[in-house]
């Protein structure tokens, strides 16, 4: 659901392979996106964001004399999603409107095949998040 319409705004497709708990994935999939935007907004690679924990951002900041702790850059990564979706919605995107392929219920994956109830309840819960930022 990347605020960009992009697979690189998190990590989504790869959690069925990851074998991440059906109740984490939402969970999951807002924590990537904020971290992928830490890193792409310092113009990380996202390639090497393995390399890039918290720590080895805060002290690459640090030096180059930017103090920043890491509750500097959970509160900034949520204002910056909270922007991209605030600029959507100007666009005349919403959430609301989001309707997924019917092939996508039709396609097996690792976990068998996707519910199409369930996956308009995830994208109603997944706008309530983003809106709690």
């Amino acid at each position: 659901m990347g605020s960009r319409h992009s697979h690189l705004d998190n990590g989504g497709y790869s959690f069925d392979q990851a074998g991440v708990k059906e109740e984490d994935i939402l969970k999951n999939l807002l924590f990537e996106e904020l971290e992928r935007n830490i890193l792409t907004s310092l113009v990380i690679c996202l390639f090497a964001r393995k390399v890039y924990s918290r720590e080895v951002i805060i002290e690459a900041l640090d030096s180059v004399g930017i103090k920043v702790t890491n509750e500097e850059l959970t509160k900034t990564a949520k204002e910056i999603l909270k922007l991209k979706y605030e600029i959507k919605k100007k666009l005349g995107y919403s959430l609301d409107s989001v309707k997924i392929p019917e092939r996508f219920f039709q396609t097996k994956t690792l976990n068998g095949k996707l519910d199409s109830e369930k996956a308009k309840k995830m994208v109603e819960m997944y706008k309530k998040m983003i809106e709690e930022l």
